[in-house]
This record gives structure tokens, C-alpha cells and sequence, in this order.
């Protein structure tokens, strides 16, 4: 699950609702437009393994923290030349990778 985390976000996605497009959503498509040259497929793959990761950090009750990452890497974006960078959000994404690590431990996962 951690590895997810960080591979995710290291990448790059909260499903709010239908139709609307969530903190996730448009992190995943910042990104696709700025590193992946707006592949639409690259966004779908983002956006489902988004999904999947809001489950495990649901299931982990980590999903505030997660939330909170999101939400900072949704406002704080920036594309320099093909690079996605959410300046600000590394103590989010410490806290994220935190919790989900007291959430694993001494588990095999």
C-alpha cells in the first residue's frame, strides 16, 4: 500500500461525486496534459488508480490525510516543461505516507 502511495504520488488522483470533477481528477489531468502530453488514457489509468488508492486509504483510515494531499497538489500546481511539481505539499504527502505506515505496522504488507 505505501509503495502505491508513493508511486502514485510521486506521478501524480477522490472520487467526489458524478459528473464533478475531484481534487483527484484534476491532479490527474494536470499532470497528463503537462507530462504525458494530455493522453486521455494516461488520465483514465490515473484516475482509476486513484480510486483504488482512496479505498486503501479509506480501509487504513487515512483518507483525511489523503484528502489533504490532494487538495494541496490541486492548488499549488505547476508544469515546468514536462515536469509536474505541487510546491507546498511535501508535508501532506509526508503525513499520507506516515499514516499509512502506523497503519501497516507489523502487518506483512
Amino acid at each position: 500500500m505505501k509503495s502505491l502511495v508513493v508511486s502514485f504520488a510521486v506521478s501524480f488522483a477522490l472520487v467526489a461525486g458524478a459528473g464533478c470533477a475531484s481534487h483527484s481528477d484534476d491532479v490527474c489531468q494536470d499532470i497528463g496534459d503537462c507530462a504525458q502530453g494530455g493522453s486521455s488514457n494516461w488520465i483514465d489509468s490515473c484516475e482509476a488508480e486513484a480510486n483504488a488508492l482512496r479505498d486503501e486509504t479509506a480501509a487504513a483510515a487515512c483518507g483525511a490525510e489523503l484528502d489533504a494531499y490532494f487538495s494541496c497538489a490541486d492548488s499549488s500546481y505547476t508544469c515546468q516543461g514536462a515536469t509536474a511539481l505541487f510546491p507546498g505539499c511535501a508535508v501532506r504527502l509526508t503525513d499520507l505516507d506516515s499514516c499509512l505506515s502506523r497503519a501497516t505496522a507489523g502487518t506483512a504488507c
